[in-house]
């Protein structure tokens, strides 16, 4: 069983915001996938006052449930791991409240 994390990381790789758990609110836990099913999984990310204007990358890896490392991220198509543990999904830009910057 795993569990999925999701981060919004600036270009330098820091870490400003995370949701981690098992997949549907807690609800439907990797177990008991089905393969060929698609599973939908809605995170929000609580972005605080102290993350700075700029650019971010959402980025989601996989990890057990009971701690250790994360998965690998694989390319099926070329059957061969990739690098790194985790997939960028998005790049978001932070505005600051102030201006609109």
């Amino acid at each position: 069983d795993y569990s999925i994390s999701v981060q919004l990381v600036d270009n330098q790789g820091n870490m400003w915001a995370q949701n981690d758990g098992v997949p549907v609110y807690g609800g439907f836990p990797t177990l008991r996938w089905v393969a060929g099913r698609e599973v939908v999984d809605t995170r929000r990310l609580a972005v605080g006052a102290e993350v700075p204007p700029g650019d971010y990358q959402l980025r989601v890896g996989v990890y057990p449930m009971g701690g250790g490392p994360r998965l690998p991220v694989l390319d099926m198509r070329r059957a061969k791991a990739l690098e790194g543990d985790m997939i960028s999904l998005t790049s978001i830009r932070v505005l600051s409240k102030e201006g609109g910057q």
